[in-house]
């Protein structure tokens, strides 16, 4: 079954404007800019619609059922178990929300309370515990003067709070809400932290994915998220990959790199050596893999030329150790110092668009088949489909995940079968980039972030 991440495809950017959230005893029910969703810590998403800017929502976890008051003033009752929506009538100046044995509990500006059913008839008043009220609530001190002041960092801007048994709840206007643990004073996670389509890349390091998108940079790390917006990066953000050396990381721009902690310090590239492709990483360091250039930085954040190539396009690259292959003007070729000669197979070149890491080994989608170099040597694998549409590639235990324009293919590479990945009745067009961590696969898109 395919299962979307909360930041996924319908869940995306004004979910994370916050507006109010309430404590439901199991996790948060939040009214944003375009809806209303409840989160339980553990499970994600159990229940969520679509309204017009809500600014209050209640929901009662024993029944499944949640109100909210739009910007508009009315007044809905939604049943996630009959997936029914109904409108109770129009209110105004209400400040508090509550539910509970489906009787709705408004509190007013002038301090009055009202009870009602879903029908609009009035009920009696009965006892709704302070954590099933949404209100607007003070911000704690200790979350106040954090120092999270600016839109570079997680949390900023908040909007609203709820106190729960164990952990605070914080929305924010634009980063979604964020969970500490009151007792240790520290973020526990964050949900909905603005995954923008489109996504540019994926990469994974251990078992985190970093997602570079149109909306900043997010890292997932189990049921960890967290995000740095885009309008941290002062010179324009067109990220391309993340560069990881020994005392400093760097986010690779198209036309510069900027340090990966404010103040976001950028270093631009010169205009001779065009865009920047992707970094890989032989065994002294990372390189950064320009259109004619090979850079690396320095320990001062300096660059240094590795090789110049002012007359062909290098289109792609990958490493086996301390050997570097490049795809240049649609041709395997291995650098060899500053130079670089031409990878044959059968004595004729190979002719591809893209070259996949494996750790010992490289996979070159191209004309003829799915080649792969190990220890320069190479053999080459059919494929029942042209490998020159293959846009991304990901190496895992033992097989090849391979994107083309709307579909995955996987080939195991003990066997030499090749598959395609069901991805049930998920419509996806214009895959980007695809990563895979902890047996799940992770797809891109101009649409935003699946997951499988």
């Amino acid at each position: 079954m395919i299962k979307l991440l909360v930041i996924a495809f319908l869940y995306i950017s004004d979910f994370s404007y916050i507006n109010s959230i309430q404590f439901t005893g199991k996790g948060f029910c939040a009214a944003t800019k375009k809806g209303v969703f409840v989160y339980e810590l553990g499970k994600g998403i159990v229940a969520s619609i679509y309204a017009d800017n809500p600014y209050l929502a209640a929901y009662d976890p024993a029944s499944g059922e949640l109100v909210y008051v739009s910007a508009q003033g009315g007044l809905y009752f939604y049943s996630t178990f009959f997936n029914t929506l109904r409108y109770v009538g129009k209110v105004s100046e209400v400040t508090g929300i509550g539910l509970q044995n489906g009787i709705i509990m408004l509190l007013f500006k002038n301090g009055t309370r009202r009870f009602l059913t879903r029908y609009a008839q009035p009920a009696p008043g009965i006892y709704i515990d302070t954590f099933k009220i949404a209100l607007k609530r003070e911000i704690p001190l200790y979350l106040r003067t954090r120092t999270y002041r600016n839109g570079c960092y997680a949390f900023y801007r908040a909007t609203s709070f709820a106190r729960g048994y164990n952990y605070d709840y914080v929305g924010t206007d634009g980063a979604g809400v964020f969970v500490f643990d009151r007792t240790m004073k520290k973020e526990l996670l964050s949900v909905f932290t603005n995954i923008v389509p489109p996504i540019y890349r994926l990469i994974r390091v251990f078992d985190t994915i970093y997602v570079l998108h149109r909306g900043g940079i997010t890292k997932i790390s189990h049921a960890d998220i967290s995000s740095i917006p885009a309008n941290c990066f002062r010179n324009g953000f067109y990220p391309v990959d993340i560069l990881y050396g020994d005392k400093e990381e760097y986010v690779i721009n198209t036309h510069g790199y900027y340090t990966a902690n404010e103040p976001f310090f950028f270093t631009p590239f010169e205009p001779a050596c065009g865009n920047a492709l992707k970094v890989i990483y032989p065994l002294d360091g990372g390189i950064i893999v320009l259109q004619h250039c090979l850079l690396k930085i320095t320990e001062k954040g300096a660059l240094s030329k590795l090789g110049v190539f002012d007359r062909v396009n290098i289109e792609d690259a990958g490493v086996i150790g301390e050997n570097i292959y490049l795809i240049v003007n649609g041709r395997l070729v291995q650098l060899v110092d500053t130079l670089y000669r031409e990878v044959v197979y059968e004595n004729e070149p190979i002719q591809g668009v893209r070259i996949i890491e494996g750790i010992d080994r490289l996979y070159v989608p191209a004309r003829r088949g799915m080649f792969v170099v190990k220890s320069n040597r190479i053999r080459r694998i059919q494929s029942p489909f042209n490998t020159l549409e293959v846009k991304d590639g990901i190496w895992e235990d033992g097989k090849l995940y391979l994107s083309l324009t709307s579909r995955i293919v996987e080939l195991h590479l003990v066997s030499g079968t090749w598959n395609y990945i069901q991805l049930d009745n998920a419509e996806i067009k214009n895959i980007t980039t695809i990563s895979v961590s902890s047996g799940r696969l992770y797809i891109g898109s101009d649409r935003g972030l699946l997951i499988k």
